[in-house]
C-alpha cells in the first residue's frame, strides 16, 4: 500500500486519541459535579457539642501568608479548636509570626523544628510532630497559606460525622496566578476527572484515593489504626498517600468541592509553579523516571495537536466531525469545572490545549532535571530517587 493510500488510515488513527479521551473526560467532569458535594451547601444544626478539633499546619518559609492563615483559623467560630502551628526550619519570620499568633490567641500552639530527622521528608516530619502534640478527636492538615470562609470547620466536620467518614479532603478555590498557570489549573480540571475518578473515593469497593494537601481532616481514631507517619515518611504525594492509608485501614473517605470555603494562592506567577512542581512530576507522574516523564510529555503534545490533523485534505470527513465534537467537549467540561471550582477569571479555560502544552513542558523539564541530579529536592534537602522511589506508596 502506498503512502498517499496509507495516510488517510494514519490521520484516522492519530484522530483517534482525542476523539476518544475528550467526551469520556466531560462525562467523567459531568459525574464529579454532580456527586461531589459543595462544602458551602452543608447545613450546620445547632448541638450541644462538638468533636475536639486540631489543625495541625507545617510551615517552611510562608511568611508572607501564614499570618492572614493563622487569622483566618482563629476567626472560625467552632467552639472546641486548637492551632498546632509547625515551623519547619524556617529562614524568614515565619517562627516569629507563629508565636507572635501563639501569644495572641491561647488556641495556637507553636512547635519549631531546627532539625531534620534522617529518612524524613520534612512535611511529613512536621505533620508527623504536630499530631503528635495535637489533642482533637479530629485532626485537620492544612498548608499554610490556606484561607478559610465562615463555618467552614463546623461545615466539614459536619458533614464528616454525618457520612460517618474517617477522611475528608476538600479541593480548594485557588487565586489567580497569571494567565499560564491559570490555563493549566483549568486544563487539569477535566484530566483529573478522568484520571482520579474523585467520586468513587467513598466506595470501599474501589481503590480510588484523592487528596489535597490544603485540607485533610483525619479522624483520630482512624489514624491510630493505621501504620501512621512513619510509612508515609519518604512519600511526596503524601496528600494522596493518606487518603490511601487510611482506606487501606478500613476507614471511609471522601471528597467536597471546597470553593468559597477553602482558598489559596498556590502560585504567584507560572515560573514559579514550574519551579516548585518539578518535585511532583519527577516523583508522581513520572515516577523518578526520565523516560517516564518523556512519556508523559509525548502523550500531552500528542492530544494537543492532534486535532490539527483535521485539517488535512487526507482525514476522513467523519472523524473531521467527531474531531470538533471532542474538541467542544474539552472546552465545555473545562470551563464547566472552572466555573464549579470558583476559577475567576474563567478565559484561560477557553485553551486547554494549551495547558497541555504546558503541562508536556513540565514534565519534560522535570524528568531532565531529576535525572540530572539523581532525584528532588525539596526544603532544601536533596533526596536520592532510588530511595524515596523504595518507598513510594502512591503510584498514578
Amino acid at each position: 500500500m502506498s503512502l498517499e493510500a496509507l495516510a488517510p488510515w494514519l490521520v484516522g488513527v492519530a484522530l483517534l486519541g482525542p476523539i476518544v479521551v475528550w467526551p469520556v473526560a466531560l462525562v467523567s467532569t459531568l459525574r464529579m459535579m454532580k456527586r461531589v458535594r459543595t462544602l458551602a451547601s452543608v447545613e450546620v444544626a445547632p448541638r450541644e457539642r462538638w468533636p475536639t478539633l486540631s489543625v495541625v499546619s507545617p510551615a517552611c518559609n510562608e511568611e508572607a501568608a501564614i499570618g492572614q492563615s493563622l487569622r483566618s483559623l482563629v476567626s472560625q467560630d467552632y467552639p472546641a479548636l486548637e492551632v498546632i502551628a509547625v515551623n519547619d526550619r524556617s529562614t524568614d519570620r515565619t517562627g516569629a509570626l507563629i508565636d507572635e499568633a501563639a501569644a495572641a490567641d491561647a488556641r495556637i500552639v507553636a512547635v519549631h523544628l531546627s532539625e531534620l530527622p534522617p529518612g524524613w521528608l520534612g512535611k511529613l516530619n512536621a505533620m508527623a510532630k504536630g499530631i503528635e502534640r495535637s489533642t482533637g478527636e479530629w485532626v485537620l492538615f492544612a498548608d499554610a497559606d490556606v484561607r478559610y470562609g465562615p463555618q467552614a470547620l463546623r461545615r466539614a466536620i459536619t458533614y464528616a460525622e454525618q457520612h460517618q467518614l474517617d477522611f475528608l479532603t476538600a479541593m480548594p478555590q485557588t487565586d489567580s496566578a497569571g494567565f499560564l498557570a491559570d490555563t493549566i489549573f483549568a486544563g487539569t480540571g477535566v484530566v483529573m476527572a478522568l484520571s482520579s475518578r474523585p467520586w468513587r473515593v467513598r466506595d470501599m469497593d474501589t481503590k480510588d484515593v484523592f487528596g489535597v494537601g490544603a485540607f485533610l481532616l483525619v479522624r483520630r481514631s482512624a489514624y491510630l489504626r493505621s501504620p501512621g507517619f512513619e510509612w508515609l515518611k519518604l512519600e511526596v504525594a503524601d496528600d494522596m498517600a493518606l487518603c490511601l492509608m487510611i482506606k487501606r485501614a478500613g476507614g471511609r473517605c471522601d471528597v467536597v468541592n471546597g470553593r468559597g470555603m477553602i482558598s489559596l494562592r498556590w502560585y504567584e506567577s507560572f515560573r514559579e509553579m514550574t519551579e516548585k512542581m518539578q518535585k511532583n512530576f519527577y516523583a508522581i507522574m513520572g515516577r523518578f523516571s526520565l523516560v517516564r516523564s518523556v512519556a508523559v510529555a509525548v502523550g500531552c503534545v500528542a492530544l494537543a495537536l492532534a486535532p490539527w490533523l483535521a485539517l488535512l485534505p487526507q482525514a476522513p470527513l467523519p472523524l473531521v466531525w467527531l474531531t470538533v465534537a471532542s474538541q467542544v467537549a474539552l472546552v465545555v467540561g473545562t470551563l464547566l469545572f472552572s466555573r464549579w471550582t470558583g476559577r475567576d477569571p474563567l478565559y484561560p479555560a477557553l485553551f486547554p490545549n494549551v495547558a497541555l502544552l504546558l503541562l508536556a513542558f513540565m514534565s519534560v523539564r522535570a524528568g531532565v532535571l531529576g535525572h540530572r541530579m539523581g532525584g528532588i529536592t525539596w526544603r532544601g534537602v536533596r533526596y536520592d530517587a532510588a530511595l524515596l522511589q523504595s518507598q513510594q506508596r502512591f503510584r498514578m
